[in-house]
């Protein structure tokens, strides 16, 4: 990944399977307890991660472990939600959309009603007029925390229409599996050919020195723990299909 990019390509992938392999394991115990728990007390839904750390680790060691959970998960939030206002703001600035006209002094951060009544109005049918276009880029890129703001606020309105229904979680989660896996293949696809495996995989551009700063971020982004619970209880505790997922 970019995280271990200085490191080298075979540093870096080895790095990767480790924290992978130590993650998932992990994962798999904490499933395990889980499925333990859930026979202990006769109850499978209501049986999560803060109930799990106090069983094990008592009233004051649970909640310690819970509160440093949460700190992971918000550093993991963090990260997740500052690539995604990048993105976000990556992909308006090749779809040339710009509001300078719509945003009156980057400056005082105010916005001019008035202007941006009147450049809606003389857009184009098929796109909008360069009168009708600002440079929202410049002003992004002075302010990036608006892009990040922008796709938190429309995550969280998603993530909290989602939880009043639960057939649109289960939509939302079939169609990007299958969508994330096929984007993934075809970077793959497309980026093999372009790929110089001599220089990746050459002595001299290998620093596995290096590769102790990436650790932390490695093991980060394989924290997927907190959705281990749903799995189980998904799952009906089958040890075989938790396995498999």
């Amino acid at each position: 990944t970019a995280v271990g990019s200085g490191a080298g390509y075979l540093p870096s992938i080895i790095a990767t399977l480790v924290a992978w392999a130590y993650m998932t394991i992990s994962a798999l115990l904490t499933s395990e307890l889980l499925i333990n728990r859930c026979g202990e007390t006769g109850r499978v839904r209501n049986v999560g991660l803060l109930e799990l750390y106090t069983s094990y680790l008592g009233p004051v060691g649970g909640k310690l472990a819970g509160v440093l959970f949460l700190v992971m998960s918000y550093v993991v939030m963090g990260v997740y939600l500052s690539e995604g206002g990048d993105q976000l703001m990556r992909l308006l600035e090749m779809s040339g959309l710009n509001i300078d006209s719509m945003v009156g002094s980057a400056g005082t951060g105010m916005i001019d009603i008035d202007t941006a009544t009147s450049a809606l109005l003389n857009a184009d049918n098929s796109m909008l007029s360069s009168s009708s276009m600002g440079d929202l880029s410049s002003i992004i890129d002075n302010h990036s925390f608006l892009s990040r703001a922008l796709f938190a606020t429309g995550m969280g309105t998603f993530l909290l229409t989602a939880s009043k229904f639960n057939t649109v979680q289960k939509a939302v989660t079939h169609f990007f599996v299958p969508v994330t896996l096929i984007a993934f293949l075809a970077a793959i696809v497309i980026g093999l050919p372009t790929a110089n495996f001599g220089a990746l995989t050459a002595l001299e551009n290998q620093h596995p020195e290096v590769l102790l700063n990436s650790f932390p971020l490695l093991f980060m982004g394989w924290t997927y723990h907190g959705v281990v619970p749903r799995v189980v209880y998904d799952l009906e505790g089958d040890k075989d299909k938790i396995t498999k997922a």
